[in-house]
């Protein structure tokens, strides 16, 4: 019986992100206005994944911003990108958080080194099942899902992957008038991300 639970549990948890991702792409995802503390979230999902991280360099840096929106969901989207980071960093290799303000927004940006992803799998990359290292494992759903949290948000999400280096960034409104804090061009890093911003129609 326990056997036949656990195998019916990818199912359940895959039926019910299609369901998330069916009321996201009708606008019903609607989450509430509450304060969040991005760089205290960020660093609390750095110690919850921290262990699976054990044989690669994990990094957080930043400054605390406020945006306002649904904490779980949030962390559900940032999760998701740190998990997909770790996953394909090699061992030994480097994955980066960090927070900072530009032009008026919050930016998460989460940074991996590992393989290049290729131009043309950019351009999918958020689309439901679609996974860029096809052998690999999950349902190709999670990156789909941060980007209905971020879009329900008011955000956007872009990626972008040259060289060794893969870049993941949020972009969260705010309504303070804090001075930018993002680097212009992180050390590093580097190229133009491919921005996902929803249908322009």
């Amino acid at each position: 019986m326990t056997s036949n639970l656990e195998a019916y549990a990818p199912l359940s948890r895959m039926i019910a992100d299609m369901l998330f991702l069916a009321k996201a792409e009708r606008g019903l995802v609607v989450p509430p206005h509450e304060p969040v503390r991005l760089l205290e979230l960020c660093r609390q999902l750095v110690d919850y994944y921290g262990i699976l991280a054990e044989s690669q360099q994990l990094e957080l840096d930043g400054n605390e911003l406020i945006v306002r929106g649904d904490r779980l969901m949030l962390q559900r989207a940032l999760g998701n990108l740190l998990i997909n980071a770790i996953q394909h960093t090699p061992a030994t290799g480097r994955i980066g958080l960090s927070v900072c303000r530009q032009e008026g927004a919050a930016v998460v940006k989460v940074r991996n080194s590992g393989p290049q992803i290729p131009a043309a799998a950019l351009r999918t990359l958020f689309d439901r099942f679609v996974r860029a290292d096809q052998s690999g494992e999950g349902s190709g759903l999670g990156l789909a899902i941060a980007r209905s949290i971020v879009l329900a948000h008011g955000g956007s999400i872009a990626a972008s992957s040259t060289g060794e280096v893969t870049e993941f960034i949020i972009t969260l409104p705010l309504t303070d008038g804090q001075a930018d804090t993002c680097l212009a061009v992180p050390p590093g890093f580097g190229g133009q991300p491919h921005q996902d911003k929803g249908d322009s129609t």
